[in-house]
C-alpha cells in the first residue's frame, strides 16, 4: 500500500501490468502524483511498454546492476549512514571489498546497459525519499537467483528508504 505515497516506483523483473492488477492501479495513482515508473526487465513486457523508462537488463545480471547503483550512491554521498549503522550489518565490508569492482563502466559491461543509464538510475534512486521497488521472481530462476533478489532488496537499506 505504500506505493501510493512513493516518489519513485521501480518494477524489477516482473510484469506487474499483467500479474498484479491490484498493485498496478496503485502505481498509476503514484504516477498521477508525479512518481516515475522504471521497469528493469530483460523482456519488453506490458509494464515495460507502459513505463516512463524501461531498462532492458541482460538476463541474470540484476545483482551487478544493484551493486553498481550502490557504488554510485556511495561515491555520491547518497547513503543513509545513520540507517546503515543502526539497522544493517556488513555494509562496511560490502563498501570496501565489493562495491569498488562495480564502477559504472564495469556495471554497464556486465548488464548490457549504457553507462549513462546506470548513472541515471542511481541518481534517480539516490534522489528519491520514498522509493518503492517491487521485485519479481523471474530473476530468481537462474544460477545465483536468490542472490539477485537479496542484492536488489538491499537498495532501500542503503538509502534508508525502508525507514520511510
Amino acid at each position: 500500500e505504500s506505493v501510493a505515497e512513493s516518489d519513485l516506483v521501480i518494477c524489477w523483473g516482473s510484469d506487474l501490468h499483467a500479474t498484479a492488477v491490484h498493485l498496478w492501479t496503485r502505481i498509476e495513482h503514484a504516477r498521477a502524483r508525479g512518481a516515475p515508473l522504471i521497469v528493469i526487465d530483460p523482456r519488453r513486457t506490458r509494464a515495460a511498454t507502459a513505463a516512463d523508462w524501461y531498462l532492458p537488463i541482460r538476463i541474470g545480471t540484476d545483482s551487478a546492476l544493484a551493486l553498481g547503483v550502490m557504488h554510485i550512491l556511495v561515491r555520491d554521498g547518497k547513503t543513509d549512514e545513520a540507517y546503515l549503522a543502526e539497522h544493517t550489518t556488513g555494509f562496511d565490508t560490502l563498501r570496501a571489498e565489493v562495491l569498488p569492482r562495480f564502477t559504472p563502466a564495469a556495471t554497464a559491461d556486465i548488464t548490457g546497459l549504457a553507462e549513462s543509464d546506470v548513472e541515471r538510475l542511481a541518481a534517480l534512486y539516490g534522489a528519491a525519499r520514498k522509493s518503492f521497488i517491487r521485485i519479481g521472481f523471474g530473476m530468481s530462476r537462474f544460477t545465483h537467483g536468490g542472490n539477485n533478489l537479496r542484492t536488489v532488496a538491499m537498495l532501500p537499506g542503503v538509502t534508508g528508504a525502508y525507514g520511510r
